[in-house]
């Protein structure tokens, strides 16, 4: 039997709150098909739900799951996701948002598609409220097949496909941070997430996507086969958060400001 040279996978699942949604999250991580990756838990807050689901699944993950976590103190997901980098193990990292839960072959999909030069970003299909409390009561199996996802409120269900043969034509933006994944090395040669983003919806994709792009790094969609399924709640930013975030975007842009001051290295106040 020949070597597996793919690259081991750390998932980095990034929450605030919601014990509930973590705990599916962290189950369906459990039931993948390859079992070559560690989840680090990454919790802009510190709760004490969250330390007992991580708690509970700990038995089925062994060594293989981590926890970090921080005093919630506004948006903190950059800096979160810099601490669980800095936690976590393994040469290729993949994102996910502690509402996203996983196709059981996630894993294998990431593993196999690593490559370096690329960064990978996939889709989610966006689980509607009823069929959302049904998982979270254990009335339906989770994740939901593809003909409970029919039969159900959801939206976005052509992207609960997997195809493994499907190849996109790649576009010139993808990253959503909720389900993504890149080699570590790209992410250290631009600092990490850039921690002067105070805002959401902008700081942990679009910023770390024109950064990486600026080094070289390709897109690479594996759309039809990185597959999630996201959890239905109201939004939890607002249209002004994303403005104030594309325009400190605008300003790092012209100022080419490629690696970030304030990321997995440097300190210093927020405000670029």
């Amino acid at each position: 039997m020949s070597p597996d040279t793919r690259p081991a996978v750390s998932v980095i699942v990034s929450v605030y709150r919601r014990a509930d949604f973590l705990g599916l999250v962290l189950d369906a991580l459990s039931r993948q098909t390859d079992d070559g990756f560690e989840v680090v838990v990454a919790e802009d807050n510190q709760g004490e739900e969250i330390a007992r689901v991580v708690a509970r699944q700990r038995p089925a993950f062994g060594d293989r799951l981590l926890h970090v976590s921080q005093p919630h103190r506004g948006f903190g997901k950059t800096r979160i996701l810099n601490a669980a980098l800095r936690a976590s193990r393994n040469p290729f990292v993949v994102f996910l948002d502690g509402d996203c839960v996983a196709h059981r072959r996630l894993i294998a999909t990431y593993r196999k598609a690593a490559t370096p030069g690329r960064a990978l970003f996939g889709r989610r299909v966006m689980l509607g409220p009823a069929i959302t409390a049904r998982l979270l009561s254990g009335e339906a199996p989770s994740p939901p097949s593809l003909l409970a996802l029919l039969r159900s409120d959801s939206t976005r269900v052509e992207d609960s496909l997997r195809i493994p043969f499907f190849r996109k034509a790649n576009q010139p933006t993808g990253i959503w941070g909720c389900n993504w994944g890149v080699h570590r090395s790209h992410l250290e040669a631009v600092n990490g997430f850039d921690e002067d983003y105070v805002s959401a919806g902008v700081g942990e994709d679009v910023d770390i996507e024109w950064r990486l792009m600026a080094t070289g790094v390709a897109l690479e969609s594996v759309k039809h086969r990185a597959i999630v399924h996201h959890l239905h709640h109201p939004a939890a930013y607002s249209g002004d958060d994303v403005a104030i975030g594309r325009a400190l975007l605008a300003r790092k842009v012209a100022a080419n400001q490629v690696r970030c001051l304030r990321g997995l290295t440097g300190v210093g106040e927020p405000g670029g």
